[in-house]
């Protein structure tokens, strides 16, 4: 009975130190897996970070294109207004210029007509 009970124990044994050493075994796997998971958690932020930064750095380069598109715009409506200011300015001088030359024109013609009425009076008188 002492044998029959002391070799239970010993397979009792047995089977404990086999759970124990697959327990042990499994706990060094997970280990190794966190490890490897945890690797690669940081691989990839490293990346993300990264990619962060160089999204960043892209982003202020198109800002700054933006600015510099801004004002190259507003610089060229600028110039828009002043060149329609100038041609407007011109406009109104060469309309001023046609008005002072039709009223010489005028005046011209009217002299033309006065002379040739003196002219045809004159003919008249030394008749």
């Amino acid at each position: 009975a002492a044998e029959t009970e002391l070799l239970r124990l010993q397979t009792e044994l047995d089977k404990l130190q086999q759970e124990q050493k697959h327990a042990h075994d499994r706990h060094q796997e997970i280990s190794r897996d966190t490890a490897a998971l945890q690797q690669q958690h940081e691989e990839e932020l490293s990346r993300l970070k990264k990619q962060l930064v160089e999204s960043q750095t892209q982003l202020d380069e198109i800002r700054e294109e933006v600015k510099a598109a801004r004002r190259q715009r507003e610089e060229l409506v600028k110039r828009q207004k002043e060149q329609k200011a100038e041609l407007q300015e011109k406009e109104e001088k060469i309309r001023r210029r046609q008005q002072k030359l039709d009223r010489l024109d005028q005046q011209l013609q009217e002299l033309k007509t006065e002379v040739v009425m003196k002219q045809t009076q004159l003919e008249e008188h030394e008749k």
